[in-house]
């Protein structure tokens, strides 16, 4: 994450580093933190130019471990969802940039950006206004779907993916669909950051698998990369199909954890029997 200091303002770097941010006052100061890492501040002036950040390693003072029967990991869901914090956020307004690229074999097909102001509002839901759209010249502007209404937030209780109702990880009940394990433990800012794997615990029902990231103090979602299992699946021609899900949180030093991003990637084979 890049923030802004004391604003809800910020970006994510892109998987080399990189990024962008239009900052319209002066100085500023920006803040970078990434799990494992300590968060490194910066004053950014007019005259400051490209600015580059090297993280040092973060170490955790690890407490007291009480060994149970019990996966240490059931512990710490049971205190994330204990916390999950929703009965006093109303409502959000969020700018937004989404950028989808369709590739088959060989090439890319198309690319479709827009920029756009996201709603969530408590009793209305989600609403959404573009400001800007362009697209490859091999599509129509009707075609361009890019946009944040529809994308998923995997602090929700339920989630549509594909068109099924799935059992979100932080879900009252997740205790009852999901194993969870503890895989690792790193660090952010000197505060414990538990990695855990998921697993659905019931092979008939749509559920998702994958990695998630606890801070400990917190006990909030830093992180997530999921998939769905293979329940969820599609009829023919479609002969495989795989997404994967990866999405970050941040309190911006408040008391709600929200999405920041979330990075969707997925394959589709198409084919006919004999073909």
């Amino acid at each position: 994450h890049v923030i802004i200091k004391d604003t809800y303002k910020g970006t994510i770097t892109n998987q080399d580093g990189e990024f962008s941010l239009i900052i319209r006052e002066f100085p500023v100061t920006l803040v970078v933190r990434f799990i494992g890492f300590e968060s490194q501040e910066k004053v950014i002036t007019e005259n400051s130019g490209p600015v580059d950040f090297l993280l040092k390693p973060s170490v955790a003072e690890m407490g007291e471990i009480v060994v149970t029967g019990e996966d240490p990991a059931i512990a710490i869901m049971r205190e994330v969802i204990r916390r999950k914090q929703r009965e006093g956020l109303n409502s959000y307004k969020a700018e937004a940039y989404t950028r989808q690229q369709l590739k088959n074999d060989t090439t890319i097909i198309s690319i479709s950006e827009s920029v756009s102001i996201a709603y969530w509002d408590k009793e209305r839901g989600h609403r959404e206004v573009l400001k800007s759209k362009r697209q490859t010249a091999n599509m129509d502007e009707a075609s361009n779907f890019a946009g944040v209404s529809y994308l998923p937030n995997f602090y929700d209780d339920n989630l549509d993916i594909a068109g099924f109702d799935m059992v979100g990880v932080t879900h009252p009940d997740a205790l009852s669909y999901y194993e969870f394990q503890l895989e690792d433990m790193q660090s952010l800012d000197g505060q414990v950051v538990y990695e855990l794997s998921v697993s659905s615990k019931r092979k008939l029902q749509p559920l998702f698998e994958g990695t998630i990231f606890v801070l400990g103090e917190e006990y909030a979602l830093l992180e997530v990369d999921l998939k769905p299992n293979s329940v969820v699946s599609f009829p023919a021609p479609v002969q495989d199909f795989n997404l994967t899900y990866s999405q970050q949180f941040n309190n911006f030093g408040g008391d709600y954890w929200l999405p920041v991003d979330v990075r969707i990637e997925g394959l589709v084979e198409v084919g006919v029997i004999g073909l």
